[in-house]
């Protein structure tokens, strides 16, 4: 919640829309697991695999993406506004 209202407020809605995102795809697959642990049959080889699956997309969207497109991006967006600013003033007609 506080991700959701502090990106509103800052009007930093994209990154916080990306953010909800890439934490949305990796706790889908963090949940089907721990459900089918619940289950009366547990078939092992298709739990190992749903973990798996689960630490891949774990680490790919809460570390890759996440460093990657968030924080790198961020980083370069700030570095050509201070480079360049000059492409950022309003245009006067």
């Amino acid at each position: 919640m506080f991700l959701i209202f502090f990106s509103y407020m800052m009007n930093f809605w994209l990154i916080g829309i990306f953010l909800l995102m890439i934490h949305d795809i990796s706790d889908i697959f963090l949940i089907f697991p721990r459900a089918y642990r619940d289950c009366r049959t547990i078939y092992k080889p298709l739990l190992q695999l749903m973990y798996f699956l689960m630490t891949f997309t774990w680490i790919g969207c809460r570390i890759f993406m996440l460093s990657y497109c968030g924080v790198y991006m961020a980083i370069k967006g700030l570095i050509e506004v201070a480079y360049n600013p000059s492409m950022f003033d309003p245009i006067v007609l």
